[in-house]
């Protein structure tokens, strides 16, 4: 991480991407040393942001907020909410 840090500060391109593809191939190793299957903790993850995501659109229109004009502050927000929401339910089972 400290060395993709490095390199986003020199803006090369080239070694900003050859830093993230470090940093990705990094985790998977790690999801395979915790016996996790990276393909499926990428899927929950990809689910939980549509999820989020959804949460701020409808709430975004229940509020009569177009999301082209909310702030990323006031997006931010709304994705807390999200997340508060999801813990919420899980923790009522």
């Amino acid at each position: 991480l400290e060395e993709l840090k490095e390199v986003y500060k020199g803006k090369d391109k080239e070694k900003i991407i050859e830093e993230v593809g470090d940093l990705i191939f990094a985790v998977v190793n790690v999801a395979r040393f915790l016996d996790v299957e990276p393909e499926s903790a990428t899927h929950n993850t990809v689910e939980k942001f549509i999820k989020r995501f959804e949460y701020i659109e409808k709430t975004a229109a229940k509020n009569g907020q177009k999301l082209d004009e909310m702030t990323l502050s006031d997006m931010d927000k709304l994705w807390n909410e999200a997340k508060m929401n999801n813990f919420n339910k899980k923790n009522e089972k």
